[in-house]
């Protein structure tokens, strides 16, 4: 018995599928296919996608140029913004600052439960 069958359930007769970021190098993705025994893999040439983008604050003050990035005009018509965070403790700080500042807020993390991440 592989690694897949003990670890991976199937849903509906069929494997689920695993992801990898798109820093996942070509020695960790066939590692992981052998491991697992996976016989097939997709590789997405680009991740060009017109609904999502990428932005790197050079700001010095982070906290004051994610809020000048959150109240322009083609940020604020959007449904929803992601923020990623290095640590927990920094995305609470985060979701402080923008919960004072008026905006809707939440965290999600291993601290969150399993209830109110889905």
């Amino acid at each position: 018995m592989g690694l897949a069958d003990r670890y991976i359930p199937f849903a509906g007769g069929k494997r689920l599928i695993l992801g990898l970021t798109a820093t996942s190098n070509s020695e960790t993705c066939h590692e992981l296919q052998s491991k697992l025994d996976i016989e097939t893999t997709i590789k997405a040439e680009s991740l060009r996608r017109r609904n999502l983008f990428l932005t790197i604050s050079r700001d010095r003050n982070k906290l004051q140029g994610l809020l000048q990035f959150l109240t322009q005009n083609h940020i604020k018509k959007l449904k929803g913004t992601l923020i990623y965070s290095r640590s927990k403790y920094f995305s609470q700080i985060i979701h402080n600052v923008l919960t004072n500042s008026g905006f809707k807020a939440a965290t999600y993390n291993s601290d969150v439960s399993h209830t109110d991440k889905v």
